[in-house]
């Protein structure tokens, strides 16, 4: 640990003086930084602070590259004579490095990756360009900094680069609710994946722990992945002593409070405190970074591995967010060389940024971003915009550092005009709470994400935000709302002509025409896109659930009234569609809204004899209430077929429940035309 020791003890140097004078302590296998992280100013690096050899792999310190696999029963062993011996040809080759297959075939990394979250590596062009410590501030060293919006990613990008030049970097995890990269399962295949790529010798020990057990990745909880993946193969390494590893390396997890649950984070840390504490042999040193909430403060306090040091915003600070404002403007100075005077800004006018910005790392990165808009391209303009704003935000005393910072996002949205706001909040609406797909990954665009997780933090909170507030409620229905209506344009322009309710399958066709608000570039991939979102299944069914029963919704309620059933995509045997819709429309209108079980019109007596043609038993009423559980149930009276209508007039359809003993059916028809003799056959058979 001499090296993270001298590392951080160089940050501390750079402490408050009341922190300087502490006692020095060693550094932990664990270090846990709460609500601030590395300053960017750790300080020059102690001569004495061990560097990788020129024979170390980059992560895991020097390592002896040469030492035999398996010696072998008979190594170094001469004049020996056997009598009467049969002999028998093994052929033992160690597995080359490149090609570590598994008995799939398939190299292990290959195979790894499916489990991985690559955008949240240390090196992940999905971070490019990475937060970083500013150069001015830089001078060699890594910082460490401020609640929240202060630098905390920047520092720990920073640090790891550090890490990796001195060869002591393994892996790392950003977490990022705002881009998706906060799925808990992900993280330890993610960790093993990098560690591999690092050091080949623990990559052999890793396939085979992969093919001894093809169900590690894919159905084991992350503790026994974590136990299996990385702490027994290392274990072994160690046990074995032909790779020995000198120097320990870093493994990073940044955001840790960004991570999906306080469940998953707390197992995390619990993971971590337990390897740290009884495995002190490995070569790991964990650094963990988060907020300072209140459940990981309890689940840290019983640690005593656990190192804790919290930063605040001080002088220091103060003067390095000075330094990053005055590049800043300089570089927004040679941009607009021919809009700015040379004397811009005034020192009055950089005085007020300064104060309000009060060492707030991410409050000056968003103010200068805003002033050096290339889309506004008048800087002198932008800034004395700023400045009235500012000039009144220092009249307002408050203990919240980011009080600021809040008032400059509500100054922003108050900028967007009333008859666009609408549509803007619908877009921040989207981005945050878009459900994921099938496979947990983001549906947000990448063109649009979010510069930084306080100004999400912002929306979500309605006492900082106040009218800008995005509820869960709110923005989950206006999701729904702009599905069914993509769905029900969907199918009724490219799903008409079969006459037919579809019940999944694939949604490939050609691109919707006029949109005029499409370039022709890219019109192909825009529809594909709108076709993709409009059935899954996910957003237009399963979301349902996720709204709040209790509350009233009844432009949601009057949209799902007036669909056009007839070619909707109800997806694999309706199961989402009767377990998750129909108890919704249930809590909102308890008559059915457009559910109901007996015929009302000459529409639904001709749908009930286009299913008497289909049918071969007879036929009753469906009750509504527990009606998915009664049909995928075990006590399901198979002697009938139970029906209900769904729709309005002419864009009803009827739907009813094919089951056998052991398997649940559903069959729809609409009125656009009477089963044939084909669709009869096809609708009778067992299979779906």
């Amino acid at each position: 640990m001499m090296f993270f020791d001298t590392l951080f003890g160089s940050v501390k140097s750079r402490w408050k003086t009341y922190r300087a004078s502490r006692k020095k302590k060693k550094a932990p296998l664990v270090l846990a930084i709460d609500d601030i992280h590395l300053l960017p100013h750790y300080g020059q690096v102690r001569s004495n602070a061990p560097m990788a050899t020129n024979n170390a792999i980059p992560g895991a310190g020097t390592v002896v590259h040469n030492a035999p696999i398996l010696a072998g029963p008979f190594h170094q062993a001469h004049h020996v004579v056997l009598n009467n011996a049969n002999f028998y040809g093994y052929r033992n080759q160690p597995v080359p490095v490149a090609n570590d297959m598994i008995s799939t075939g398939r190299p292990v990394l290959e195979v790894l990756m499916e489990y991985t979250d690559s955008r949240a590596y240390v090196d992940s062009s999905a971070r490019h360009p990475p937060p970083s410590c500013h150069q001015s501030t830089q001078f060699n060293m890594i910082w460490l900094h401020g609640p929240a919006g202060t630098g905390k990613s920047a520092v720990a990008q920073t640090f790891a680069m550090e890490c990796e030049q001195r060869g002591r970097f393994g892996a790392s995890y950003f977490f990022s609710h705002t881009r998706g990269w906060n799925k808990y399962v992900m993280v330890i295949p993610s960790l093993a994946y990098q560690l591999a790529v690092q050091f080949p010798p623990y990559r052999n020990l890793l396939a085979s722990a992969i093919a001894n057990d093809p169900q590690l990745l894919r159905d084991k909880a992350p503790p026994v992945q974590f136990t299996k993946l990385i702490i027994r193969p290392f274990q072994l390494l160690q046990i074995q002593g032909r790779h020995p590893i000198e120097t320990p390396f870093l493994v990073l997890l940044d955001g840790l409070d960004e991570c999906e649950s306080q469940d998953a984070q707390c197992e995390l840390i619990h993971m971590i405190a337990d390897a740290a504490r009884n495995h002190r042999a490995l070569p790991f040193f964990w650094l963990i970074c988060s907020h300072m909430e209140e459940h990981l403060q309890y689940a840290f306090s019983g640690i005593k591995e656990c190192g804790r040091d919290t930063l605040a915003i001080d002088a220091e600070c103060c003067d390095d967010v000075e330094r990053f404002l005055r590049s800043e403007f300089a570089k927004i100075k040679a941009t607009f060389y021919n809009l700015v005077p040379s004397n811009w800004p005034s020192e009055a006018d950089f005085s007020i940024v300064m104060r309000a910005v009060s060492g707030l790392f991410i409050f000056g990165s968003t103010v200068m971003k805003d002033i050096g808009s290339a889309e506004c391209a008048n800087p002198v303009q932008r800034l004395q915009v700023l400045i009235s704003f500012l000039e009144n935000v220092e009249g307002t005393a408050s203990t919240n550092p980011l009080q600021a910072l809040d008032l400059f996002y509500a100054r922003i949205l108050s900028d967007v005009p009333e008859t666009i706001f609408p549509t803007t909040w619908r877009i921040l609406a989207f981005l945050i709470y878009m459900p994921e797909d099938k496979n947990g990954g983001p549906r947000k665009p990448r063109s649009a994400q979010f510069y930084h997780a306080s100004f999400q933090d912002f929306l979500l909170d309605p006492q900082r935000s106040g009218r800008f507030f995005i509820s869960k409620q709110k923005a989950r229905v206006e999701v729904l709302k702009s599905s069914l209506f993509w769905h029900e344009f969907d199918s009724v322009q490219f799903h008409a002509a079969n006459g037919r309710v579809r019940l999944g399958g694939p949604c490939q066709h050609d691109p919707f025409p006029n949109f005029k608000w499409v370039s022709e570039g890219n019109h192909g991939a825009i529809s594909t896109l709108i076709s993709k979102y409009a059935v899954d299944r996910k957003i237009c069914w399963e979301s349902f659930e996720d709204l709040d029963k209790n509350t009233s919704e009844p432009e949601l309620l009057s949209l799902s009234q007036q669909l056009d059933y007839r070619y909707l995509n109800l997806g694999f045997r309706a199961m989402c569609f009767l377990d998750r819709f129909l108890p919704w429309v249930l809590s909102q209108d308890p008559s059915g809204g457009p559910f109901r079980t007996k015929p009302c019109d000459d529409i639904d007596h001709q749908l009930l004899s286009y299913m008497n043609m289909v049918i071969e038993k007879p036929a009753r009423p469906a009750a509504l209430q527990g009606l998915y559980e009664r049909w995928t149930g075990h006590h399901t009276d198979t002697r009938f077929v139970e029906y209900l209508f769904i729709g309005k007039g002419y864009k009803s359809i009827i739907v009813w429940n094919q089951s056998l003993k052991q398997s649940f059916k559903v069959r729809a028809l609409n009125r656009d035309r009477a089963p044939t003799l084909e669709m009869i056959a096809e609708m009778r058979r067992d299979h779906d």
